[in-house]
């Protein structure tokens, strides 16, 4: 009798699957009476909740895809909940972009966390993500790092994922162009800012080894506080390592330099451009831009500190030998502070890792007297102050 009421059950199943989908059926019914349709069978019953039956019915879940069906049809039901008309067509974009790269059975959505889900469903609906973006981010991604993406740990009211809140400057920003016009993040740029957040496993010591989720809530708090240059700084963030611990050492500076009761938003600018025709001639005019700038007194180790220009370099020690840190990192960063120096920048401070700090101490000691150096060969009246400091000194 047990083996009759199943047998039951499950045919009353099938012809609400059937009768849901008859216009989007495109596979041989062969197809339909064997795999797909036991699939669907499992995902949807006769007692599953109204709304999740009637979102699946909306959804090509039998299409020209074998590989595309078999995902669809075991798409978890708080994914499926609460999808637009726009969100069923970019999870199947989604489903099309994966297509090859993993197993049938792996949609990347069991390694989500039951937030992490519906902030995908939300990423789906959102005018401004396509699924076709989302699987790109998938595609070569370990299960932490896409989890990390879409867990709501970027908490400014309400909480939500790295991934949304990167996507939410392309909506809003603090800048304006050259013209006078608002000057959001453009999609390309906040694809390459994600693409950077990748690498947050790969750091270990200094700003950002405690992942993606944390620079990106500095970056909204500091946006919060309208410091002028938030959105310049995420467009400005190359692809890679390289990209993701620059930005996450500006926003650690920038961050600490606002738990000072001496500086508020106003006070801050990030990637500030210092114009060629400050920079003499016979200095060098290329990267001499400043990673902060201040605009006001800040307690930097103990000592109080006027409007400081201050240049982040997230250093690993690891990385580097003696001779490199003199003769190629240092080199890079005395021509830039000799540059600043001569745009009228009195207060220079050179902000690294306490790790890169203490294994350098010697080469990081002649660093004042270095770009004073540059200055007097080049016949620059200037005399600028060069601190070198860790991230957890700004601010102590």
């Amino acid at each position: 009798m047990q083996d009759l009421a199943d047998r039951a059950r499950a045919t009353r199943a099938v012809r609400y699957y059937r009768s849901a989908r008859t216009r989007f059926v495109s596979a041989p019914a062969s197809r339909l009476g064997s795999k797909v349709t036991r699939r669907v069978v499992d995902r949807v019953d006769v007692d599953a909740p109204g709304t999740v039956r009637e979102t699946m019915a909306g959804i090509e879940t039998v299409g020209r895809s074998w590989s595309l069906s078999r995902r669809l049809g075991t798409t978890p039901s708080d994914v499926l909940r609460g999808l637009s008309d726009r969100g069923r067509s970019q999870l199947r974009a989604y489903y099309r972009g994966i297509r090859g790269t993993r197993s049938d059975s792996d949609t990347g959505l069991d390694a989500l966390t039951v937030g992490g889900r519906a902030e995908f469903r939300e990423a789906l609906n959102d005018e401004t993500i396509t699924g076709r973006v989302l699987a790109q981010f998938r595609r070569g991604n370990s299960d932490r790092t896409w989890r990390e993406l879409f867990d709501r740990d970027v908490c400014n009211s309400p909480c939500e994922s790295t991934i949304r809140s990167v996507y939410q400057y392309t909506k809003d920003s603090d800048e304006v162009d050259e013209l006078g016009d608002y000057d959001p993040l453009d999609n390309d740029k906040a694809n390459k800012l994600l693409n950077a957040y990748k690498k947050a496993d790969q750091v270990s010591v200094g700003p950002g080894s405690d992942g993606s989720a944390k620079v990106q809530q500095r970056i909204d708090d500091l946006a919060s506080e309208s410091v002028d240059g938030v959105t310049r700084s995420m467009r400005r963030v190359s692809t890679g390592l390289k990209g993701y611990k620059q930005v996450a050492g500006e926003v650690r500076i920038a961050d600490n330099a606002l738990g000072q009761d001496t500086v508020s938003g106003s006070d801050l600018k990030l990637s500030v451009d210092v114009p060629n025709s400050k920079v003499p001639d016979d200095l060098s005019k290329s990267g001499s831009e400043i990673d902060v700038n201040l605009k006001s007194e800040i307690t930097i180790k103990g000592e109080t500190v006027d409007s400081p220009a201050l240049e982040s370099k997230n250093w690993n020690p690891d990385s580097y030998n003696e001779d490199f840190v003199e003769n190629v990192l240092l080199r890079d960063v005395r021509k830039k502070f000799a540059a600043q120096a001569a745009s009228g920048q009195d207060e220079l401070v050179l902000v690294t890792t306490s790790e890169f700090k203490n294994a350098f101490s010697n080469q990081l000691d002649g660093l004042s007297e270095r770009v004073q150096q540059e200055l007097d060969t080049s016949g620059i009246d200037s005399d600028p102050t060069v601190r070198v400091v860790s991230y957890d000194e700004i601010g102590d």
